[in-house]
């Protein structure tokens, strides 16, 4: 193997090391990068999804209040807790990339920081209020139902 001097070798080393620089921020820059500002659009999206499977689920819940069938209700009563657990943590995960959004520069277009975090506020009294009225409601109707006399719900044409 042939030995180069320090002074033609040099050249190499530094143009070698200047074009994986280039390669780097091409294949770190180009492809779209993940914003907070993303994960943010994405959180409040499946707050939403979470917030109609929390309705739907209260629906449910509430038409099956009246049957006697306990594993159904046990069954919703569980699903209605992961649900709120999933929505608990896209509150968190939503909250740390609003804060995260506004350390980070604007290109295109000025992120509306103000609407967001109204709409997440909103959105965390929202849930707060559904997860307690849905709790009221449905041990309400769950009481109600059992301590209604029989005679009366089948005298009246109800019919579970």
């Amino acid at each position: 193997m042939p030995f180069l001097p320090v002074y033609k070798l040099g050249p190499f080393r530094i143009l070698v090391t200047f074009i994986g620089v280039a390669l780097a921020l091409i294949f770190t820059i180009f492809p779209f990068p993940v914003t907070s500002r993303d994960l943010l659009r994405q959180d409040v999206a499946q707050q939403f999804h979470l917030l109609s499977k929390m309705y739907s689920q209260t629906q449910a819940r509430l038409n099956t209040a009246g049957c006697s069938n306990n594993a159904a209700i046990q069954r919703l009563t569980r699903s209605m807790g992961k649900v709120s657990l999933k929505c608990i943590a896209a509150q968190g995960r939503s909250s740390d990339n609003l804060m995260y959004a506004s350390w980070e520069p604007n290109f295109r277009y000025r992120f509306p920081h103000d609407i967001y975090s109204e709409l997440l506020s909103s959105l965390q009294r929202y849930i707060v209020s559904h997860l307690e009225h849905d709790l009221t409601i449905v041990s309400m109707t769950c009481t109600s139902f059992k301590t209604m006399p029989s005679h009366d719900w089948k005298e009246s044409g109800y019919k579970p």
